[in-house]
């Protein structure tokens, strides 16, 4: 397993529950309104949950999140890490 791998694991188990809602909610392509209004915060809470997965996972854009996503689910549905 590649360091890059093991990192992203890490990364994404480093997350708060609420970190890790709004990760999922944009990896499925939701705007930071329609999340807001699904999980009945505000857009700003929205708006500082993600800049908080982005800054954990390293990512600079959400195209290179997702690609760190999948690339971690791959490794857990392999058995590694405790998702």
């Amino acid at each position: 397993m590649s360091v890059r791998r093991t990192t992203a694991i890490a990364a994404i188990d480093s997350l708060t529950p609420q970190e890790r809602q709004v990760m999922d909610l944009m990896m499925s392509g939701l705007s930071n309104k329609a999340m807001a209004k699904k999980l009945d915060v505000s857009i700003r809470t929205i708006e500082s949950r993600r800049q908080r997965v982005f800054r954990k996972l390293n990512a600079k854009s959400l195209p290179e999140l997702v690609a760190i996503v999948v690339e971690a689910k791959e490794c857990t549905e392999k058995g590694y890490g405790k998702r």
